[in-house]
């Protein structure tokens, strides 16, 4: 049962996680033209983002490989289950 729920919990992390991956632009969104003029960021917005982004590469590089062991556990806990359910 603990099992299951492990399980069922980590399905809802990962897609989740997609879902808020799918709606950013790749790359740094912050210096596109387009997304610059749609949200009227300023030069010194652009800045504070970078400098944010700069700061947080390190745990971002971290979470993304995170996520991956996460992913590969998960596909192995429904791999398992699937053969027992056979």
């Amino acid at each position: 049962m603990k099992k299951q729920i492990a399980f069922a919990l980590g399905a809802m992390l990962l897609i989740a996680t997609t879902i808020v991956a799918a709606d950013l632009p790749p790359g740094k969104w912050w210096r596109r033209p387009e997304i610059v003029s749609q949200l009227a960021l300023t030069e010194d917005q652009q800045n504070k983002l970078e400098t944010i982004f700069r700061s947080s590469a390190g745990d971002l590089i971290d979470l993304k490989g995170e996520v991956e062991k996460q992913n590969i556990a998960l596909r192995g806990e429904h791999a398992r289950n699937s053969s027992n359910a056979s």
